[in-house]
């Protein structure tokens, strides 16, 4: 039986120095929604402005440093839902190449469906000796979800490979689901961009694939099989009938209006956008990227 894979990009970071401005950036980025709705928050990365889109996507630029140029950064979240409005994240790396930005990192991953796979098994297995991936050493942690990760290679290279339980993750037990996610830094990262954007969509997968063996190459007879199967990309469908947002508009706001006009000495409206503000921080700042 066919192995059932699809492949996707679960975050870009680019820097222009092409002499685009931050607001140059964010209109291009904003996605029909108005300007006045990017809210700006602390920078990172030795910038001194950063600017969060409400879908969770960041523009950074150090106006006292031009030289730094700016810094756009699509976390998974923010891919997500720009890909719900009909913008892959394929698209937006091509836009990125296009604009002559250099890409900072990338994560490109391979999801695997149907299939039971024992995670600690694989990281563990000896390596195809011919061709053994350049990897030198990994480890494991365990969730309290009971889900699995393994991490493959140094987090502070350029080049380190997550493999872990996409369902515990996502709260599926209905699912068997894995993610390989490849996560490129630095050269690395501009690398494979550049060579992405010459490519179809059908080389692609392909490329993303051999990326992954060339790090980590088990000889393991399924992992092998997943590498040779054909991925598809991964496609976000947009769930419109959201219960969360119908509990937020039915319950949660009541809440809110409640507590408003009970504890009218405070501003809790501004507690909770900036409560809100934070969130969307925490998910489209991530992890450090290397300019």
């Amino acid at each position: 039986m066919p192995i059932d894979t699809a492949w996707s990009i679960d975050w870009i970071s680019a820097t222009f120095k092409n002499g685009a401005s931050d607001l140059d950036i964010r209109k291009a980025m904003s996605f029909g929604f108005p300007l006045k709705t990017w809210t700006q928050t602390v920078a990172r990365f030795g910038y001194s402005v950063c600017f969060i889109h409400p879908l969770g996507h960041s523009v950074m630029a150090n106006y006292g440093r031009p030289e730094m140029g700016v810094h756009l950064s699509f976390g998974g979240r923010a891919l997500s839902a720009i890909s719900e409005g009909g913008h892959p994240a394929t698209k937006l790396l091509d836009w990125c190449l296009t604009q002559g930005a250099k890409v900072t990192r990338i994560d490109l991953a391979i999801d695997v469906f149907a299939q039971e796979i024992d995670i600690r098994a694989l990281a563990s297995a000896p390596r195809v000796a011919a061709f053994p991936g350049s990897a030198k050493k990994w480890r494991l942690w365990e969730g309290d979800d009971g889900g699995c990760t393994a991490y493959i290679g140094s987090r502070k290279s350029d080049k380190f490979l997550r493999v872990y339980d996409k369902a515990a993750e996502q709260k599926r037990k209905d699912v068997n689901w894995t993610r390989f996610e490849l996560e490129l830094k630095g050269d690395a990262a501009k690398a494979a961009a550049f060579q992405m954007g010459s490519l179809t969509d059908a080389e692609r997968p392909v490329f993303v694939k051999g990326l992954m063996r060339a790090l980590f190459n088990p000889d393991d007879e399924l992992y092998q099989s997943i590498m040779d199967a054909e991925a598809v990309i991964l496609t976000t469908v947009k769930d419109t009938s959201d219960k969360t947002l119908e509990w937020l508009l039915n319950t949660v706001c009541k809440s809110i209006a409640n507590t408003m006009h009970r504890r009218s000495d405070i501003d809790v409206w501004g507690l909770i956008v900036e409560g809100v503000r934070a969130n969307l921080v925490a998910g489209a700042m991530g992890g450090p990227d290397t300019e």
